[in-house]
């Protein structure tokens, strides 16, 4: 136990101020300063205090360090007092406080010692000599003075709760579990022993108890916020999300929480729920940054483009050097379709950052989508002569000339990148799907068979090869295998979903492709051949009508796309209407049928 407690030792002192004023010690009365100067100063001087009358202006300086948390320049006047006036006890007790606040708990508890030996009767010189002790690591004479404080108040609860923690600290869970029961018993309106009973608790991994006497602490005072933090954290740990929710929504604590709400409620994708909650918290912490780029973030993931876009660029203004941001804030323009604002942002994350490649695919993207070719080559090739050892801007070099149709020059480009970085799997499966889109399908299958030899759980090599046999109508018993290991893998990859409906058409199974292909219509809703898929599997199953539908969504997502599957499903369709219709489309279709 002394092994883990410690830590939460010196936490609980850190409360010290909460645990006096809940325990209900008054804070200090202070009166009108005499006439010894203290009025010209400025400083109060406690009532009820004798001390020699040359020792008092030497006193009143140190109080006024004292005040202002100068504690090493006020321990020289309590020093010069106390020569003045050795046997004061009230000047002892000060220079014990004044010693423990530099850290100097040899002398703090000496002069705590003295003190006490002034006047046994104070309690509060007991309890600074007994702070000094625990700090010195001396728990059982620090215990000593807990007892003698409660033999001179039996109900002071401070010292009970400082006494349970040293049992603790002395390896005794037991004892100090069964000392916080009996404060919970004596005072069953605090808190406090609710509260570090409910932290024993945990450490003993009893977290049913825990969490109810940590319920309880925020029954009886909402705004503990100690409390509501340990209970969401045990709900968090547990991955009790909602419970988690329900507790920091009603701590009382100006706002803090909100930020780990609006965590929390990304989490459960609440994303509104979440920004309302971080914008709460923006209100009370302006300047905490990540906090700031989460809400950019979110507005993003709601589209609210304008207002992503604003915050990332207040940011800008006070970080103007933050790589982060300018990736988001690229996101956000690439999202409107401003695509020079996106590419000079995306263009401004620097070499350094973990953003880096994500930011120039970006790039290469853009170029790509506005037909900017020329400038896209001329901008890959930069980058692979900068970072040779970056497989993925070889990547996007060969997909800028893919897009063109110049196949031999994107194989170049893969091949130099397999040079630099040998057998990378993303561009050795790039250079397959080329040598397949050129009709060299047996190359293509070799590649993809290696790609397995070396990567049994390569998802998508598993998934070429089984679409590639179920296309063809050949060894589909392996291709089913593939597929089911493919999606294995990747159970919500919608295109392992399709090739597996198509494997099953193959096999005549059509109710079992029919469920398959619908699976797959549902993640990948935009894809052209899985609605041909679709549209064939209801044609085989004599439902004219339903791929009618099919057929047509088929060619309405295709056109603009691919130019060839539009006119061939366009001709399945004129062949389901009627043969007139077919004739008369005929001549609209390419010589040769592509394979999908």
């Amino acid at each position: 136990m002394m092994r883990t407690f410690s830590a939460f030792l010196i936490f609980c002192f850190t409360l010290t101020v909460s645990i006096r004023l809940m325990a209900g010690e008054p804070e200090p009365v202070l009166v009108n300063p005499d006439s010894t100067g203290g009025e010209a100063a400025g400083v109060a001087v406690e009532s009820n205090i004798e001390i020699d009358e040359l020792a008092a202006f030497d006193y009143i300086r140190a109080k006024e360090r004292i005040y202002e948390q100068k504690f090493a320049e006020a321990i020289p006047f309590l020093e010069l007092a106390l020569k003045r006036d050795p046997k004061s006890a009230h000047l002892n007790n000060e220079l014990a406080k004044a010693y423990a606040q530099v850290g100097d708990m040899e002398k703090a508890v000496a002069c705590g010692q003295k003190a006490i030996e002034g006047d046994a009767s104070k309690v509060d010189y007991r309890f600074n000599l007994a702070e000094a002790l625990t700090a010195a690591k001396s728990y059982k004479e620090a215990k000593v003075q807990y007892l003698k404080i409660i033999e001179l108040e039996p109900t002071n609860q401070r010292a009970g709760l400082s006494i349970a923690m040293i049992e603790s600290e002395l390896g005794d869970d037991n004892k100090a579990i069964d000392q916080l029961t009996k404060l919970v018993g004596e005072t069953p309106e605090s808190p406090l022993s609710l509260f570090y009973r409910a932290r024993l608790y945990i450490e003993k991994n009893k977290i049913t108890e825990a969490k109810a006497d940590l319920e309880r602490c925020l029954v009886l005072r909402p705004s503990f916020v100690e409390a509501g933090t340990a209970l969401g954290l045990i709900f968090e740990k547990t991955n009790d999300i909602d419970e988690a929710i329900r507790v920091y929504s009603k701590i009382d604590g100006e706002g803090q929480f909100k930020k780990r709400l609006a965590f929390l409620y990304i989490q459960k994708n609440k994303l509104s729920e979440a920004l309302e909650s971080l914008l709460e918290y923006e209100t009370s912490q302006p300047d905490d940054y990540t906090a700031r780029v989460k809400l950019g973030l979110l507005h993003f993931e709601l589209k609210n483009f304008d207002k992503a876009k604003n915050q990332f660029l207040q940011i800008l203004k006070e970080q103007p050097d933050s790589d982060n941001v300018h990736f988001y804030l690229g996101w956000v323009y690439q999202a409107k379709k401003e695509w020079n604002l996106a590419l000079s942002e995306f263009k401004k994350v620097t070499k350094e950052s973990a953003l880096f490649q994500e930011s120039m695919i970006h790039a290469g993207f853009i170029y790509k989508e506005t037909n900017r070719t020329k400038e896209g080559l001329t901008f890959t090739k930069s980058l692979i002569k900068k970072h040779k050892e970056v497989p993925e801007f070889y990547d996007l070099q060969a997909s800028l000339f893919e897009g063109e149709k110049k196949f031999n020059e994107a194989l170049k480009t893969l091949e130099a990148g397999l040079v630099q970085v040998k057998n990378d799997e993303k561009l050795l499966y790039f250079q397959a799907a080329l040598f397949d889109k050129m009709g060299r399908s047996e190359t293509a299958i070799g590649i993809m068979k290696k790609l397995i030899e070396t990567n049994p759980e390569h998802a998508h090599a598993l998934n070429f090869i089984a679409y590639y046999y179920a296309d063809r109508g050949e060894h589909l018993a392996e291709a089913e295998e593939k597929a089911i290991k493919a999606l294995t893998i990747r159970p919500n990859d919608g295109y392992i979903q399709d090739t597996l409906a198509w494997i099953k058409f193959k096999k005549g199974e059509f109710d079992e492709a029919l469920a398959k292909i619908e699976k797959a219509s549902e993640l990948i809703p935009d894809e052209a051949i899985v609605y041909e898929h679709l549209g064939d599997i209801y044609s085989a199953k004599n439902n004219k009508e339903k791929a009618q539908v099919a057929y047509k969504k088929a060619v309405s997502l295709a056109k603009g796309k691919d130019k060839d599957m539009a006119q061939k499903i366009e001709h399945k369709l004129a062949i389901l209407e009627g043969p007139l219709n077919a004739s008369k489309k005929e001549n609209r279709l390419p010589s040769t049928e592509k394979a999908e």
